[in-house]
């Protein structure tokens, strides 16, 4: 499958899921390794991270500033915390994004922001 199309596809079925589980395997089973990358990235400097709404915000900025890859990409990020007497602590922020293409968009790269993560490719496997 034409990687463009597979991620329009997707975004579809992903946005249209009640149930992210059924989503999942349309993923996997239309997903071409070939032309298609998974990557992971983690924020570095999750200690300096002290709310999950300026953490939601940072995220924000950060998808605004990566705009001109919509079209080629998906991603989804995370922030985990532990919430105790209404004190958030622990937030940590991650995520996945598929490409279209075997490597890091060179609109990403070039984003101040690309440099607070760490990157890694992930296989199928």
């Amino acid at each position: 499958m034409d990687p463009q199309f597979f991620l329009t596809e997707w975004k579809r079925k992903y946005a249209a899921s009640s149930d992210r589980n059924e989503a999942i395997p349309w993923f996997w089973e239309n997903f071409n390794e070939d032309k298609m990358s998974i990557y992971q990235c983690m924020y570095k400097y999750n200690a300096e991270l002290w709310s999950t709404y300026a953490t939601y915000g940072m995220t924000c900025g950060f998808f605004q500033r990566v705009h001109m890859i919509k079209q080629t990409s998906f991603a989804c990020m995370v922030i985990l915390g532990e919430k105790e007497n209404d004190k958030e602590k622990n937030l940590s922020l991650s995520g996945f994004w598929v490409f279209s293409g075997k490597s890091l968009p060179e609109h990403l790269i070039e984003c101040n922001d690309f440099e607070l993560y760490d990157w890694v490719e992930l296989d199928r496997e």
